[in-house]
This record gives structure tokens, sequence and C-alpha cells, in this order.
């Protein structure tokens, strides 16, 4: 006996992003705490000055001398959101190339 298809035709789309999707969120995850493992390598010698250097990467705000540095912010953050505007270029074009 035949199935019947109430709905029409449907597609499946197949499961494979898997692997794409893992690799974003590795990259992500290693663009957020790649300033932070910096820090810690370059001070190993002086542990809380290397505390100090990602509280201000990350926070804009100097624990020692108590000014704000924007500078840093871009530091700390600038991996993470420059990795996420290059994810979302990436699955636009990619997005593109499937449909030609």
């Amino acid at each position: 006996m035949a199935r019947r298809r109430y709905f029409g035709r449907r597609r499946h789309h197949g499961g494979g992003g898997g692997l794409l999707r893992s690799a974003e969120n590795i990259g992500k995850l290693a663009a957020f705490s790649g300033p932070l493992i910096g820090e810690f390598l370059l001070y190993r010698s002086d542990p809380k000055a290397a505390i100090n250097a990602a509280i201000e990467d990350y926070t804009g705000y100097n624990p020692i001398a108590h000014t704000y540095n924007a500078g840093a912010l871009l530091r700390g953050w600038g991996p993470i959101a420059t990795f996420m505007i290059a994810a979302k270029v990436f699955h636009k074009v990619n997005g593109l190339l499937r449909r030609v």
C-alpha cells in the first residue's frame, strides 16, 4: 500500500552541519579565551599582574591606576567580535552559493 502524502512533497534536509557548527563553537571559545591565555603567558612570573591585565582587557578598567582604557576593550573583545562577524559573512556567502 502506498503512503499518502497529505501535505505535498516534503524535502529532506540532511543533517550535515554538525562539523561546521562544532568548528564554529571551538572558534568562538578560542577567540574569547585567546587574549586571556595570552595575558597569562605574558605575565607568567607575576599572576597578580596577569589577572589585572585580563580584567583590563575584558572590562576596560585598570584596577591599579583606576582608569578606563577603551583600547584595552578592543584587545579583549576584538577577536570575538571579528570572529562573529566573519562567521556571519561566511554563513551568508555559503547560503548564496547553495542557491546558485
